[in-house]
């Protein structure tokens, strides 16, 4: 089968990748680049839908033959049209648009049936970096869902699926408000834990995460929102024996979501 062939890094399609990778233009509202084929494969394996597949034949790898077997027309590119767009170092040839998913609260149910419900939930976060390194901690922990909660960082970002080494293609993530979500936990009774310091806060290995529970972690710079804390049934902490009085959000996360893994295993 004779496939199409790009040569010009000013070709119209290869102008709408990059606004694409830079979450730029009308693609961006409902679709998504990913760079690698790893990380494509785990995105075509949890089932997103994968619109267009495009190549650099010299760039080519074992992961991206893989690819290119199961997908009926990808699109052959010049290696000048393909490092217009691609950002990585260890580059494999492969560029692929895929169909975002859009997953509301009311959709989520435990991951495992018959079990408590373990929810990561990140405020007002700002680096996709950081909320890609969280879904990347959150798939390892079997965690039923991330949700981004007034969110200022594009979940499809380049830089969050990256982070996220696939992560965030296995675990649901769902964006919503503070309110709304303070609505959800309260009507299904999911008791909401806050990682911050306060006239309450208790050491985070003393908190009962047998129950159905939702972890809320603030921004990278201004913590939980007085408002976020005043929802959250417990305060807790992580302990700090150094000149800083903080994690990074990613590492915070993955404490807390290894010590749920922890009492529940007991």
């Amino acid at each position: 089968m004779q496939h199409s062939k790009i040569q010009s890094p000013s070709n119209p399609m290869i102008k709408e990748l990059v606004r694409l990778k830079d979450r730029k233009g009308e693609m961006a509202d409902t679709k998504f680049l990913v760079e690698g084929a790893r990380e494509a494969i785990r995105a075509s394996k949890c089932n997103f839908v994968l619109d267009q597949l495009f190549y650099c034949p010299s760039l080519e790898s074992e992961d991206a033959n893989i690819l290119l077997k199961q997908f009926a027309n990808p699109i052959e590119i010049s290696i000048e049209a393909f490092q217009k767009i691609a950002t990585r170092e260890n580059k494999d040839g492969i560029l692929a648009v895929f169909q975002q998913k859009e997953i509301s609260l009311e959709e989520l149910t435990p991951r495992i049936l018959n079990r408590p419900f373990h929810l990561i939930a990140v405020e007002d976060i700002e680096k996709p970096g950081n909320l890609g390194a969280v879904l990347r901690s959150a798939d390892a922990a079997d965690v039923d869902a991330v949700v981004v909660v007034d969110q200022r960082v594009d979940v499809w970002n380049q830089n969050v699926i990256r982070s996220s080494l696939g992560g965030l293609f296995h675990v649901p993530i769902v964006q919503c408000t503070l309110p709304e979500f303070v609505s959800f936990c309260k009507n299904r009774k999911i008791s909401m834990i806050g990682a911050a310091l306060s006239d309450k806060t208790v050491n985070y290995t003393s908190v009962d995460y047998i129950q159905d529970i939702a972890i809320m972690l603030g921004s990278e710079a201004n913590g939980l929102s007085k408002e976020a804390l005043e929802h959250c049934k417990t305060h807790a902490k992580i302990p700090m024996h150094g000149i800083c009085d903080s994690l990074n959000i990613s590492v915070a996360a993955a404490v807390f979501m290894y010590e749920v893994l922890r009492q529940r295993s007991v």
